[in-house]
């Protein structure tokens, strides 16, 4: 039988030293690894989805922990007495329900359990987890197992071919962790999940990440790398060019433009067809002068330096205010900072003022196809969602123009490249060419081509 390579396995930071501490227990050391980057493997996942970080459960500390990785990576029915000493000795804690029972994962064979913080939270690290070899060739093989029937898979139905393709092409980037782990020692971010995103990284570079999800509101594709904090994009590369630094091509103001566009007819027929019931209404905007003005500052990439100089404010704020406030903002609603930027939006551009709160209180009875979008817990949401019409309207326009037209064609013409939403992150050299296509896009469906700004990624 072919001798399988020694591995590294993910461990909680602050665990003990497994050797002495498995002493005198029978306890295999490398088994106890396995078992404990099944934790990690675990946790990357769930963080690297962005709506599970935001759920109660994972602020919690919880993570599902599947019973038949648990017996593989166990040895079969001695990963109980692996479980056994972890819970006896408050090293992970299970979580139960009121009957005293492990609480399980609904629908799924899962039960749910927390590491002990003070093994993640160690002084000074820039991880939860640290690495660890595993030789053990039965423990190996036990990998290979788990890999083999519980790989990595798509974490979602709404995944068509061309989405699997940009899935599949993040397989051949990697993170310079070694770089990462400089600029966060010399930075010292605050306010960002660092040990997470860390670990993430980590997990990706190690192929646990592989895996893409498309949302049914805006139809964009989230992947490990669109969830990662923008300025540790800096570091991605491919991997057959580890030391090529890759450039990010994005368009600027890209929500304000996509919504400037919106009410082109031809833009509408071909990408946004369940918005045809208001095309007419939209078209006859084109016509007014503020129209053309907003239009033409949002091609520039101009728009919130305009809002910065209305409302004497940076940058900065002006972009925030302006997409929460103005576009993104319910009708109606009484929040101070709200009301003065509509009022000031209304003074300088009342036509595209009219034309948001057309298409944010347009009904179900005039946009069917809302009922099915905008549910919670199985019910529609009725009129306090119809606000929601216009980010979704943008967002589909992005999403249908950049990856089901755009990214075909630069796969066809053999570029390498990974999206994150409006943006492009590939080796300089492809840059060019990239641009060249997103124009010629943009013209075909009779709108000039947005401003876009290159950099390297991350910057």
């Amino acid at each position: 039988m072919e001798k399988l390579p020694a591995v590294m396995a993910c461990v909680p930071a602050g665990m003990p030293e497994l050797e002495t501490m498995l002493a005198d227990t029978g306890l295999d050391p490398d088994r106890m690894r396995l078992v404990l980057h099944q934790f990690y493997s675990s946790r990357i996942s769930q963080s690297a989805n962005p709506k599970n970080r935001e759920s109660q459960l994972y602020k919690d500390g919880w993570v599902p922990m599947y019973g038949r990785i648990l017996y593989s990576a166990g040895g079969g029915n001695s990963h109980q007495k692996y479980l056994m000493f972890l819970e006896d000795n408050n090293l992970i804690v299970p979580k139960r329900n009121k009957a005293g029972n492990k609480s399980c994962v609904v629908g799924k064979y899962a039960c749910l359990y927390k590491i002990n913080p003070d093994l993640l939270n160690v002084p000074g690290y820039n991880r939860h987890f640290r690495q660890e070899q595993i030789t053990s060739q039965k423990v190996l093989r036990s990998l290979e197992i788990i890999r083999k029937r519980y790989g990595s898979k798509t974490l979602s139905k709404n995944v068509e071919p061309i989405h699997q393709q940009l899935i599949e092409m993040t397989r051949e980037s990697m993170f310079d962790i070694a770089s990462a782990d400089e600029y966060v020692f010399e930075k010292k971010p605050k306010n960002q999940p660092i040990k997470e995103y860390m670990d993430m990284m980590q997990g990706f570079n190690d192929g646990l990440l592989y895996h893409g999800t498309v949302d049914s509101f805006g139809e964009r594709l989230y992947t490990p790398i669109s969830g990662t904090w923008k300025p540790l994009r800096q570091f991605l590369r491919f991997r057959d060019k580890p030391n090529l630094e890759l450039h990010e091509l994005d368009i600027a103001n890209s929500q304000p433009f996509f919504s400037s566009i919106c009410v082109n007819p031809k833009a509408i027929k071909e990408l946004l067809p369940e918005f045809e019931p208001i095309a007419d209404a939209l078209a006859k905007l084109c016509l007014y002068d503020d129209y053309k003005m907003y239009s033409h500052l949002c091609q520039q990439g101009l728009i919130y330096e305009y809002w910065a100089s209305v409302l004497k404010i940076p940058k900065k704020e002006a972009k925030i205010d302006f997409l929460a406030s103005v576009m993104y903002s319910r009708p109606g609603s009484m929040k101070m900072e709200v009301r003065r930027a509509k009022m000031y939006f209304e003074v300088h551009f009342p036509t595209v003022a009219e034309m948001f709160k057309f298409v944010k209180s347009r009904p179900e009875t005039t946009l069917p196809f809302i009922k099915d979008v905008y549910v919670h817990n199985g019910k529609f949401q009725g009129r306090t969602s119809y606000f929601k019409n216009l980010p979704l309207m943008m967002q589909r326009l992005e999403s249908r123009l950049i990856i089901k037209r755009i990214c075909p064609i630069l796969i066809e013409k053999g570029i390498r490249f990974l999206t994150v939403h409006d943006s492009f992150i590939a080796e300089p050299d492809s840059i060019p060419i990239i641009k060249e296509v997103i124009d010629a896009e943009f013209v075909k469906i009779g709108v000039r081509p947005p401003t876009t700004s290159v950099r390297k990624a991350g910057k």
